[in-house]
Order: structure tokens, then sequence, then C-alpha cells
């Protein structure tokens, strides 16, 4: 999703990115996914694209297992706080949950998000 841009197509681009991104998790997926890492080198974009796809039912019921962890190191792109809160407000707000910050020395600091018994 590298390619989506600001500006007066990127809902196109996003969908694009969605399809596109679907279709690379069913080709490497084996099982269903229990953990999603979003490192520093994940773009604003390849985030919305997930979030899109994971805020449909059918395609949270497709790639999401039951029981699952998100984790995102914070930076100061606030969109990677953003990220996290929605699946505890739009992707699983009635599974129970937990939302945790790790804080390591000065380094930095490391949010979690796990829905279901895991």
């Amino acid at each position: 999703c590298e390619g989506v841009a600001e500006g007066s197509n990127q809902n196109i681009d996003l969908v694009q990115c969605e399809i596109d991104l679907m279709q690379k998790i069913r080709t490497s997926m084996t099982r269903k996914i229990d953990a999603i890492w979003l490192d520093t080198a994940a773009s604003k974009s390849t985030a919305q694209a997930l979030l899109r796809l994971l805020t449909s039912q059918t395609g949270r019921a497709e790639v999401l297992s039951d029981n699952y962890v998100v984790m995102t190191p914070l930076t100061t792109e606030e969109w990677r706080e953003m990220f996290v809160q929605r699946f505890l407000t739009e992707i699983s707000p009635f599974s129970p949950s937990n939302q945790a910050r790790l804080s390591y020395s000065s380094e930095g600091t490391i949010l979690f998000f796990s829905a279901g018994n895991s």
C-alpha cells in the first residue's frame, strides 16, 4: 500500500490496497490470524486497508481467530495508537478484551490489544 497517497483518489487506491492485502493474506494463511504486529516500517495506508478489511464482518470472520493480539510500537505517528484503539471500539467491542502499554527504558512504548481469552 506504499503507493497510496493523500488526495482525491485515496479511497480508490485504498480499495485496491485492501483487495491486494486480502489476496496476500489468503495465499499465506495456513490458519486464522492470532497476532498482528504493526512494525515501524508499516505505512498508514496499509493500516487503513487492514482496518477496512477487519471492520467488515465477513473479512474479520475469514481471517481473524477468536482470540488474537494486536501490537505496535508507539512513535510520533498518532495514527498508530488510533489503529489499536479501533480494535477496541469497532472490531471487537463486545469480546472480552484488554489493552495495555509496555514502556521499556527511555527507548519507547509498545501498545497491546488482546481480544478473547488470549
